[in-house]
């Protein structure tokens, strides 16, 4: 029996979703070898390949996937993400930054630059895109909790060692 490619597809997420990465990959990968693979087989190919830490497989994917649809949003959050958490933090800054130029409240892209640029020492405009997300996203967005965190954390690496001595002694 021959399973047609969105059959496949289908598949292929359902093990991915259960974490059976070799047989998701294994079928992600006879969809790419077709000549027009199926919408989002690229997409959960690269799902997989960042998932195993095959970065590069993922941005590479993931590129291919924004240059059909520039404007997906979540493929270029993606994108940043698997950037930065391949190690490449330059570039997961420009793509950030990026998004921020299109999207400027947009909360993952606020918290992951502000995260970068503290990790270059750029307090100040990492401060800013702190107060810019918790002044604006929902309460309850996942990002708020992490940026209080990293708001304290940089208001402690601002204000020096010597105020933070001070202020415990208080």
């Amino acid at each position: 029996m021959q399973f047609e490619s969105d059959e496949i597809l289908a598949i292929a997420r359902d093990h991915f979703e259960h974490q059976r990465l070799e047989e998701a990959l294994t079928r992600a990968k006879t969809l790419l070898e077709l000549p027009e693979p199926p919408a989002g087989a690229r997409e959960l190919a690269a799902r997989i390949y960042a998932r195993l830490g095959l970065h590069e497989r993922a941005i590479a994917l993931l590129s291919q996937c924004i240059e059909r649809s520039p404007d997906a949003l979540e493929l270029r959050i993606e994108l940043a993400m698997v950037s930065q958490d391949g190690g490449n933090l330059e570039q997961g800054l420009r793509l950030w930054d990026d998004l921020l130029v299109q999207h400027p409240l947009l909360p993952p892209a606020l918290f992951h630059a502000a995260a970068l640029r503290a990790q270059r020492k750029q307090f100040a405009d990492a401060l800013r895109h702190v107060e810019v997300l918790l002044q604006t996203a929902e309460k309850d967005n996942l990002y708020v909790g992490k940026a209080r965190e990293l708001q304290d954390a940089l208001n402690r690496m601002v204000s020096g060692p010597e105020q933070v001595q001070e202020a415990s002694m208080a």
